[in-house]
């Protein structure tokens, strides 16, 4: 009977107790709001009847709808709340940007009185406002009107306050103003990145002719954009050191006038690209050479047994084993392929290839493997003694040889996009006889139950228990793997993940 052991990031007690916690805050909020909801029903508050008050069609930034003037660059216009209005309103505020050279500059935000023409939904709408700047050498009378929602005319009249031959007479201007929509957003490409793609984000920005510079940092990384098209490009891959599990922009708009429009964006990238793996379905199947020669060749019949009855995938390759197939060498060996197969010696998380051990804790198989070496391996199975043993070693739990956590995210390990490893917990010992190897029945098993459209974990399992002697010493097949893949079968097609993304966080061992 099979047994499953699973290990899940923080302990059931652990998360009954956060859920626990969580009804309880919900609990103590919604008794806060219930208390809250009456004192507002019994006292109200003149705040709360400022807020009430509507929307002015004159609020806002408004910029020059001539580029080229020499007058005013920008206004910004802003009212305060109130609950009573006569045919003199509020004490609004303005503020007035020249145009200077090389920037807009700020003539300082400073009262004006508004009055209203019209009433709308009985609430006032202010179409005037005026204010008056006064600068060491002359004062600037400055009246703004509303002829529509989304535009004003402004009336300045300057008059010098100093006989100085170097200034003209007095004088005035009319200049029309519309809103100032400064707004930064972006399309990303692709839509929905993953680890490895060379990523970009097209930014789009608002009154892009006042616009100076964007500076940003992306992923640490500082960079400053002066010219459209805004550009951002950002290589996923990893190369070497830590994954990056996400893309993180942050940045500003920055405008002639000062003004800074903020905006930052993020995208994980926890999720492997299957798209990027090549399409073929194809298997590899590696023998390790021996010394006993008998050994050997027996283990080449039983590799043989496999090949011959498998129909799912194409054969790839089919050779004897060397260390450098599951190392410097996997992109074209092992994690070519969607299923790799491997026969010989081995021990705790490693297997031997011919003279030659493979730590399997030093690996990497599947999507995420440094940049430009993206694999394709999903299944990785070993016909190997205690390859999967589940003891711990030195205090070090076997899972840590397998899968990253915490601590050694940024180190190889075998599962890096690898849906599956199978192998053997114990020694393997398989009878051979004249006429009669339950080796190459196994392996002759496994293949057809495969081709079944069995799930591939309980194809390795049933192959093993219904053609080897299994006991507490030797002969107990398992398989790791991700309770995402639980279900897969040859012809599943699923994302990878990496360690970051929650879908990471269960892992099982599996077993007779």
């Amino acid at each position: 009977m099979a047994q499953a052991l699973g290990m899940l990031i923080g302990s059931k007690e652990e998360a009954y107790r956060s859920i626990w916690k969580r009804r309880s805050f919900q609990r103590i909020r919604l008794s806060r709001y219930l208390v809250s909801l009456l004192l507002a029903i019994l006292i109200l508050t003149p705040c709360q009847v400022y807020a009430l008050c509507a929307a002015q069609d004159m609020e806002g930034k408004w910029i020059n709808e001539n580029p080229d003037s020499r007058s005013m660059h920008r206004i910004d216009i802003h009212f305060p709340c109130y609950d009573t209005a006569g045919s003199s309103g509020p004490v609004a505020t303005i503020q007035v940007y020249g145009v200077c050279e090389p920037a807009p500059c700020d003539w300082g935000k400073i009262p004006a009185s508004s009055t209203f023409l019209s009433l709308e939904n009985n609430w006032p709408q202010y179409t005037r406002v005026s204010t008056r700047y006064q600068f060491p050498h002359a004062d600037r009378e400055i009246v703004v009107l509303k002829l529509s929602p989304d535009r004003l005319i402004v009336f300045s009249g300057t008059h010098f306050t100093v006989d100085n031959p170097e200034y003209v007479d007095d004088f005035s201007r009319i200049d029309y103003f519309k809103p100032m929509n400064r707004w930064i957003d972006q399309l990303s490409h692709p839509n929905n990145p993953k680890q490895g793609d060379i990523f970009s984000y097209w930014l789009n920005v608002g009154d892009q002719s006042s616009l100076t510079r964007i500076d940003y940092t992306i992923n640490g990384t500082a960079g400053t954009l002066h010219t459209p098209p805004y550009i951002i490009t950002f290589d996923t891959c990893k190369d070497s050191g830590q994954y990056h599990t996400n893309i993180s922009l942050l940045g500003e708009a920055i405008y002639a006038d000062g003004e800074r429009v903020p905006f930052s964006y993020n995208n994980d990238l926890t999720t492997g690209k299957h798209s990027r793996e090549d399409q073929d379905r194809t298997f590899a199947f590696y023998v390790a050479e021996d010394t006993d020669q008998d050994l050997e060749e027996r283990n080449i019949d039983r590799a043989n047994a496999f090949i011959d009855e498998f129909d799912s995938y194409n054969e790839s390759q089919y050779f004897f084993a060397e260390p450098w197939f599951y190392t410097t060498n996997a992109i074209d060996f092992a994690n070519s392929v969607d299923l790799a197969i491997s026969i010989g010696h081995g021990n705790h998380h490693i297997f031997g290839a011919g003279t030659t051990d493979v730590d399997l804790s030093t690996t990497e198989f599947g999507n995420f493997v440094p940049c430009h070496r993206t694999g394709d391996l999903e299944y990785l199975a070993f016909v190997s003694c205690q390859t999967l043993s589940d003891t711990t070693i030195g205090g070090t739990p076997f899972w840590d040889f397998w899968f990253h956590n915490n601590s050694n995210r940024l180190d190889p390990r075998p599962f890096s996009g690898l849906h599956m490893a199978l192998g053997f917990l114990n020694d393997v010992h398989f009878r051979h006889w004249f006429a009669d190897d339950n080796g190459s029945d196994f392996l002759s098993a496994f293949a057809e139950k495969l081709d079944d459209g069995m799930k591939v974990r309980t194809a390795w399992l049933e192959a093993a228990d219904d053609e080897l002697p299994i006991d507490s010493s030797q002969n107990r097949a398992g398989v790791l793997y991700f309770e995402e893949y639980e279900h897969d079968r040859l012809s599943t097609v699923r994302d990878d993940f990496i360690f970051g993304n929650p879908k990471y966080g269960r892992i099982w061992l599996e077993s007779y």
